[in-house]
């Protein structure tokens, strides 16, 4: 049973490094499109050697043209922490067990292996007992040895002694460490299967202190990694239990079967590595912690590429405050001219507890912002989701895209989140966020038939209301179901690749595989709560314009609630523009309130809306700068995750 275990192992990893081979001569194991489990390879015992009734097959020198290190001796007591290593190299044998290395030409029989020549060996000073097993393996490779070779696997016979050597890695299983293995295939049974398409890239992230962050591609956690000379030893993993669909269960079950506990097999070229336990095997391609976007790209060819997207990042933003501000100078103007002596008159009539209540109300406003990352992301509290999301805002002013996402992903990572469920939770905030966004003006248009007021122009913001409930639908089907995510992914990669010719369509198919596997446990759980929370933080942000309002002098009499209300919220889609879109937003709230009060509420209007801004605005990057410097300072019991040990979720 051992024997055709071991030979189909052997079949198998021949198998798999044929597969290995042709993935990476694609371009890598995120380029291609991958085949279903069904559609594997598979090779037999017989088809890979010749099956033999004989307990001990001959050895062909093709066979022994490696290096072997034992990993187990019965009949006799090796030098504690050391072990045998034979190396076959040009008809020579050589031998080490801690110490010195002795070689000499070798002859091998159909069952014996031995020096044909006194041995040659180097000249270190050794202590006795390894001086003495030195001797000892003298005697023994002299007087010869009975040989079988069995796969990886080669056994040595001696009277009482038994010598179990394993084939050594060619490459040094030292390399792996600070590098993120790739699963491209899965083993089993004999047969070599790629990573289906729809199923999210099982990887491994090894620091270089061994410890590691598992995605088994359905769920996600930590492992422990340590190597010798021959094996790889995975700590038990602890992963989060979220329920995986076909085929992404088969896949999860295949990879927690191999990285669990010691290997039996390990091959590693310096680029493909292939881990087998038992009747299971995994084929990972290793690269660096930060993955090339494609093979041969180089260190200079990333950093121009990130800088290129940095100025196209602030030029971005450049376009979009030209744009607000020339919105805001056309509404201005339609309004009229601003007495800006009069603003500044209705700003003296604040006292000094107003400002105190409207900070209050801002605190409120940014924790209901926040909350749908801890309805998200696991084990996230409200404060460090408050906490997470001020620092965001506050790179967000300072930097252009990507910075507040970088900063969100540190923040949790060192909160002992996995980046990929960091992500998933980020992204699906952003997403509720926008949906209330654009959806918005729907309350607008519900008011607005209230007072029996007409719409006029407003009726354009139905294009928000359109784009709310489009990501809605998006949303609810990419969560659906694994097929459903990969057609919404699919479709979207079409019609972005038709805007930029360099958009990967399987790219966006997998990502949003990846975002359904990530967010479908908490997704009913935390959507309708983020809705909720999400309104209740409109109801505050409008509160704080209100109260601003009225502190300054506009007072219910001459602009009632409900129409702040309504400007507002027919305004809030423009808040996409940078900094909550400044200038635009308020020139249309502008609009609309001297429309329901006339012009003589215009300069306490303006002064009301320069409160208002300074608190909702100012205030919370302010609040970020403080909530970064508590982060920074572990004030909130961070762990770094360099140092952090492996934990259930």
């Amino acid at each position: 049973m051992v024997k055709t275990r071991m030979m189909i192992r052997a079949a198998g990893v021949t198998t798999a490094l044929i597969l290995t081979g042709t993935v990476a001569a694609c371009g890598g194991d995120d380029s291609s499109g991958a085949a279903e489990p069904s559609e594997s390879t598979t090779t037999s015992a017989s088809a890979s050697e010749p099956a033999s009734e004989s307990a001990s097959p001959s050895i062909s020198p093709a066979v022994l043209a490696n290096t072997y290190v034992s990993t187990e001796v019965t009949g006799h007591d090796l030098v504690a922490d050391t072990t045998i290593r034979l190396t076959f190299e040009d008809g020579n044998l050589s031998v080490n067990a801690g110490c010195n290395t002795m070689f000499a030409p070798y002859e091998l029989t159909e069952d014996s292996l031995a020096w044909t020549e006194e041995p040659a060996a180097t000249m270190m000073g050794c202590p006795d007992d390894l001086a003495a097993q030195d001797q000892w393996l003298a005697e023994l490779f002299t007087a010869g040895v009975g040989a079988a070779a069995d796969g990886p696997t080669l056994t040595l016979t001696s009277d009482d002694v038994t010598i179990v050597l394993s084939r050594a890695p060619e490459g040094d299983l030292q390399e792996l460490f600070g590098k993120t293995w790739s699963a491209v295939a899965t083993m089993a049974d004999g047969a070599t299967s790629r990573i289906p398409r729809v199923v999210r890239t099982p990887r491994v992230v090894v620091g270089q202190n061994g410890l590691g962050r598992l995605d088994t591609g359905c769920n996600s956690g930590r492992t422990t990694v340590t190597a010798d000379a021959t094996s790889i030893t995975f700590g038990h993993p602890a992963v989060t239990r979220i329920r995986c669909q076909e085929p992404a269960a088969t896949i999860e079950q295949r990879v927690l079967a191999v990285v669990d506990g010691r290997s039996d097999y390990v091959v590693f070229d310096g680029s493909v590595l292939i881990v087998v336990k038992g009747d299971n095997g995994l084929v990972f391609q290793v690269r660096g912690v930060v993955p090339m976007t494609s093979a041969g790209v180089g260190e200079s060819t990333v950093a121009g590429a990130f800088h290129r997207a940095r100025r196209s990042a602030w030029l971005r933003r450049l376009v979009l405050l030209v744009v607000a501000a020339l919105v805001t100078v056309v509404v201005v103007r339609l309004i009229g001219r601003i007495d800006w002596a009069a603003v500044y008159d209705a700003l003296r009539h604040l006292t000094w507890w107003q400002p105190l209540v409207l900070l209050a109300v801002v605190v409120v406003r940014q924790v209901l912002n926040a909350l749908p990352l801890a309805l998200y992301i696991p084990r996230v509290s409200a404060l460090r989701a408050t906490v997470n999301d001020l620092g965001a805002i506050l790179m967000s002013a300072v930097a252009p895209p990507p910075s507040d996402l970088a900063l969100r992903v540190g923040m949790f990572n060192s909160w002992g989140v996995p980046t990929v469920q960091a992500m998933a939770g980020t992204l699906m905030n952003t997403l509720t966020f926008y949906i209330v966004r654009f959806a918005a003006p729907l309350l607008g248009f519900v008011l607005l038939l209230a007072v029996e007021e007409p719409a006029g122009l407003r009726w354009l913001d139905l294009a928000f209301v359109a784009i709310a409930v489009a990501i809605l639908v998006a949303v609810l089907l990419v969560v659906r179901s694994d097929q459903l995510a990969v057609r919404v992914g699919s479709f979207s990669g079409r019609m972005a690749r038709k805007v930029r010719r360099s958009v990967d369509p399987d790219a966006w198919v997998r990502a949003c595989v990846d975002f359904r596997v990530q967010i479908s446990a908490r997704f009913r759980y935390g959507f309708v709560r983020s809705l909720l929370a999400l309104c209740g933080m409109l109801a505050a942000d409008l509160t704080v314009l209100v109260l601003s309002l009225r502190f300054v002098g506009v007072s219910s009499s001459e602009v009632a609630l409900v129409y702040v209300a309504i400007a507002y919220l027919f305004a809030y889609p423009f808040t996409l523009f940078p900094f909550s879109g400044l200038g635009i937003v308020d020139a249309l709230v502008l609009a609309a309130v001297v429309e329901a009060g006339g012009l003589e509420v215009e300069a306490a209007a303006v002064a009301g809306l320069v409160v208002w801004r300074v608190f909702t605005v100012a205030v919370p990057i302010l609040m970020g700068l403080g909530a970064v410097t508590a982060w920074r300072r572990g004030w909130l019991g961070d762990v770094p995750p360099e140092a952090e040990s492996p934990r259930s979720p």
